[in-house]
């Protein structure tokens, strides 16, 4: 994934904040249908989370950070590839009775731990971030009423926070 986060401060007390942000993410996997005709597929998708995350200062110049919460995702693009038939098409569909491809919304729980380090002795100064996450979907992506398929992500970002 890639993409932009914005957090705010949302106790003078407590060190917790409220991030949100946009990301455009790839999710995908692979599989097998009737007569065992292997398949796979990719999920491109723009994601709005909105998180709580709790910043403990570990030393003056390194913090972590688990956060908790949850996304909405809208599908952008993607290829189911049919090895059986050599074939590649759309992983979405503007048809919602079709079964071969996926449904475009998607949400579901995002929590994880993250770190930061901050790389000047300026308190203000800029910080390299580094996060472990997992992207819980409960949204069923499928669009066959007897087939049901949530997303799931194992997420390892890095960054710069400004």
């Amino acid at each position: 994934n890639v993409g932009v986060a914005v957090g705010t401060a949302i106790s003078n007390h407590a060190p917790l904040y409220l991030e949100s942000g946009l990301y455009y993410t790839e999710k995908g996997g692979k599989g097998s249908n009737a007569g065992n005709k292997r398949f796979t597929y990719n999920l491109d998708y723009l994601e709005l989370p909105l998180l709580l995350k709790y910043k403990a200062a570990v030393s003056r110049d390194l913090s972590v950070e688990p956060f908790f919460g949850a996304y909405m995702a809208v599908g952008v693009g993607g290829k189911i590839k049919d090895y059986a038939n050599r074939e590649a098409y759309s992983s979405f569909s503007s048809n919602p009775y079709d079964s071969g491809t996926f449904s475009r919304w998607d949400a579901g729980l995002k929590f994880g731990v993250g770190a930061s380090y901050r790389l000047t002795p300026d308190p203000q100064g800029a910080e390299v971030y580094m996060e472990l996450g997992y992207d819980l979907g409960l949204a069923n992506v499928c669009h066959d009423t007897f087939d049901k398929a949530k997303n799931g992500a194992l997420v390892l970002n890095f960054g710069v926070n400004l």
